[in-house]
């Protein structure tokens, strides 16, 4: 029985780190956002993002 509970609170643990994973902040605009941010703090214009040159670079 004991056993049992562990392996459950084992099981929780697991799905709740996976469902944090999801919340994570990787697409372009989530990077854009913090190296716009950086530049901003010393007077240089933001960056945009280019699919071209995004999928120029990814082939």
């Amino acid at each position: 029985m004991g056993l049992s509970k562990i392996s459950f609170a084992f099981v929780c643990l697991i799905g709740l780190a996976l469902l944090q994973s999801t919340s994570a902040q990787d697409s372009p605009q989530d990077y854009l956002n913090a190296h716009n941010a950086a530049r901003a703090q010393v007077g240089v214009a933001p960056l945009t993002w280019d699919p071209n040159l995004a999928a120029y670079a990814q082939s």
